[in-house]
């Protein structure tokens, strides 16, 4: 049985997406046992971790004030779907602050604070060498700290590392106009670099980032995305009622709740034309903090509702009583790129949950490419082809069923569960077997 230590930044926890994710991709691998070490407030709930390691960018500063003796340590696995924070109002508000700023100076603060805090110490070292683990399974991030932290991890752990990464944190394929982001961007890249170096796999999360990446790191990188139950008998569909009830569930940051709010746009002129009762409808469930100009946009009674964030183990409900799920991608010239190589974790729900997919976006991004390509769901570029999509459901509704069959196709033919957990035991039997990277 495979002793597996899972490093990560956000807790192993179901109310959060890389959570769920992980949920997904072991809870069904029996003959693994998981520890897990992350570095973010906040507690890990799922059964299938049996030790969990934290540190807090907190215990980091208190400990350097003399305020704690230790920064980390080992810490208990909830066994209920609670978050387990336990950071105060004012750190909670500052926090939010942060993620609605975005200032590079509060990123290199944090990358300050870890830089000069004493995470690599005793604790640690014991936690690893109680476990024993076989094999290191790592994320790789957009900064300097976690990727110093998965690769003090794999030599304190001195057994083989895998790595994930689902998000472009390597090419220069970006946009901005600002030299603190090139500055942080070329930066971080390098420890990018040694961990991938230092992985015996490396796991991506979509065909163009397959491309990319098998190239630059001279790898063959393994597709991984989050997977689905595709197979029996699938949800009953919905019959639509006379107002079309669009839902999204996600993150609303780096551009995205633009496109939204260009959704929403449409949404009100196509209504203005509709008889009463008749339109459409779009709830935004998100834990993106709203700014003003957010709320703004995204509030507009009888169109579209923004409604803040619920529990992960509500949203598959309302994606069941849902019409039409939304996906979007930022379009705007400062945030296109982002996600050029990523592939939303959602989909995977909206397909299992046997309900069409609305997906607005640009076809280089490899969410859009992938639906565009399995026709797996109605895909629009621009405005008036969003209008015009939109307006053409509304007058053939039998539309929505057929969409949600094909959704659900993809998702059997190419995320089904079983087989990703089939190719993550091969592929650790076989890293383990291997042996550690030079």
């Amino acid at each position: 049985m495979k002793k597996i230590l899972v490093v990560s930044c956000t807790p192993w926890n179901a109310n959060n997406s890389v959570g769920n994710t992980y949920a997904n991709l072991f809870d069904g691998m029996d003959d693994c046992v998981i520890a897990h070490m992350y570095c973010a407030d906040g507690a890990d709930n799922d059964p299938k971790v049996s030790r969990a390691y934290q540190i807090t960018e907190k215990q980091l500063v208190l400990n350097r004030l003399g305020r704690l003796p230790v920064a980390g340590g080992e810490v208990a696995v909830q066994q209920i779907a609670d978050t387990g924070e336990t950071l105060t109002g004012w750190e909670r508000s500052f926090m939010s602050f942060a993620k609605k700023q975005r200032w590079m100076i509060l990123f290199w603060a944090r990358e300050a604070i870890w830089k000069l805090g004493r995470w690599n110490n005793d604790g640690l070292a014991q936690f690893i060498r109680e476990f024993g683990p076989d094999l290191v399974f790592v994320n790789l991030y957009d900064n300097v700290y976690m990727n110093r932290v998965d690769l003090a991890v794999q030599r304190l752990a001195g057994v083989p590392m895998v790595g994930y990464i689902w998000d472009d944190y390597y090419t220069l394929h970006q946009f901005s106009l600002s030299p603190f982001y090139w500055a942080n961007r070329l930066y971080f890249r390098r420890l990018v670099r040694r961990v991938i170096d230092r992985c015996s796999r490396l796991y991506v999360i979509s065909d163009l980032q397959k491309q990319e990446y098998d190239r630059i790191f001279q790898k063959d990188c393994h597709l991984l995305t989050k997977g689905g139950v595709f197979e029996g008998e699938h949800p009953a569909p919905k019959a639509p009622g006379r107002r079309l009830q669009l839902l999204y569930t996600g993150n609303i940051g780096a551009g995205r709740w633009r496109s939204l709010a260009l959704l929403s746009r449409v949404i009100r002129r196509i209504n203005a034309s509709c008889p009463a009762g008749q339109g459409l409808e779009l709830t935004i469930y998100t834990a993106t903090p709203a700014t003003r100009a957010m709320k703004q946009q995204l509030n507009c009674p009888g169109a579209v509702r923004l409604a803040g964030r619920i529990p992960y183990r509500e949203v598959a409900q309302k994606q069941a009583e849902a019409d039409l799920l939304v996906h979007v991608e930022p379009t705007g010239l400062a945030h296109r790129w982002e996600s050029r190589l990523s592939f939303s974790t959602k989909l995977i729900d909206y397909m299992q949950s046997y309900r069409p997919i609305l997906a607005y976006g640009l076809l280089e991004q490899a969410s859009l490419a992938h639906l565009k390509a399995k026709d797996a769901a109605f895909v629009a570029t621009n405005e008036a082809e969003l209008e015009r999509t939109l307006r053409e459901i509304l007058a053939r509704p039998a539309l929505l069923e057929q969409y949600a069959a094909k959704g659900w196709a993809c998702g059997a033919a190419c995320h089904d569960i079983r087989r990703i957990h089939a190719l993550l035991r091969q592929d650790f039997e076989e890293v383990c077997n291997a042996g550690c990277t030079d």
